[in-house]
């Protein structure tokens, strides 16, 4: 049988997410290691049984893989290298994972996973069928154990998002003062005309019993007065636009955070055997993953899924074989 392993890694090579979902409600990931009993939810598991009792002794407890995605179907679209074999086929993937942390975020142990993997794989008889694995990315969404350097980032968006929270008080409060100052700058107002109307009227009547002299007084006074409010309303103007200035400085922090999480997520994953952070929307750490292509190949209509059922037992013996090794 031919067993081969390619590694994908591209900035537009395929990936994968767990847990994934999708935009069909039936259609979602199943943590069979977790729950066994979800096993009968999968349509192709229920479909085709040797399918489903691959996936059951995977995510078998204790075992160091588990599943996390597969699919299965017939094809007539055969390559020119694959006609040798047949004119039609079976085929299905499944992706697996490591349950360790430490081999999720090792490309070194994906690599000698595999290749010890395809050199049981060609030890078997020759048949027509094939099993391909490709090394894949993938970003796993594991909120409850980050690596300490998320953690830390984690507690730093906390913390930026509490302190947000204490300038939108700061915000409410200026409001508030502000439009308690604006309410007593009125009543000022209707109490200074109030006062003048008074004056003016005191003033008449005893205009020609006062000295010319208290006049320019009366007049140096207001100006004093309008001073005094001008100097209040410059203030007032000035607590305003300090009040501007924060939330502008508040606007350009908000900014400053949503460009560097579009960064972050632009970021060109590397090979590198460690765990990589991605933050911004839907966070996750980056790690790696296997997908198997299983493929049996025949003239008619009975021996290509024969032939896959053969090629996919024979994967799942190797896997059982690695896994006591």
């Amino acid at each position: 049988m031919h067993a081969d392993f390619s590694v994908e890694l591209g900035r537009d090579d395929a990936a994968l997410e767990l847990p994934w979902s999708s935009t069909e409600p039936a259609v979602r990931f199943y943590d069979l290691k977790s729950h066994p009993e979800l096993l009968q939810q999968i349509p192709e598991a229920v479909t085709y049984p040797e399918l489903g009792a691959f996936l059951a002794r995977i995510n078998a407890g204790g075992f160091p893989l588990a599943t996390a995605k597969c699919d299965a179907w017939r094809s007539r679209e055969v390559t020119p290298e694959e006609e040798i074999f047949g004119d039609s086929k079976f085929v299905s993937y499944i992706d697996l994972v490591f349950e360790g942390e430490a081999e999720r975020w090792s490309f070194e142990k994906h690599e000698a996973f595999a290749k010890d993997l395809c050199r049981l794989l060609s030890q078997t008889p020759e048949i027509p069928a094939a099993v391909e694995v490709v090394i894949r990315r993938c970003y796993y969404h594991e909120v409850n154990d980050l690596p300490e350097a998320a953690a830390d980032e984690a507690a730093t968006d906390e913390a930026v998002a509490g302190d947000g929270d204490e300038v939108e008080k700061e915000f409410k409060a200026d409001d508030e003062v502000e439009a308690r100052d604006a309410a007593g700058a009125g009543e000022a107002a209707d109490v200074g005309d109030k006062v003048e109307t008074e004056d003016a009227v005191e003033v008449n009547d005893a205009a020609d019993a006062k000295d010319a002299d208290e006049r320019p007084s009366g007049v140096a006074n207001r100006e004093g007065a309008d001073r005094v409010d001008a100097n209040e309303r410059t203030e007032q103007q000035a607590d305003v636009g300090q009040g501007m200035k924060r939330r502008v400085d508040a606007g350009q922090q908000a900014e400053a955070d949503i460009e560097k999480a579009e960064a972050a997520e632009r970021l060109d994953m590397t090979f590198a055997d460690e765990r990589v952070w991605v933050s911004g929307p839907g966070e996750a750490v980056s790690g790696f993953c296997f997908t198997a292509y299983v493929t049996g190949f025949g003239d008619s209509d009975h021996e290509p899924r024969l032939r896959w059922q053969i090629a996919l037992a024979l994967l799942q013996n190797a896997l059982v074989q690695l896994a006591r090794n």
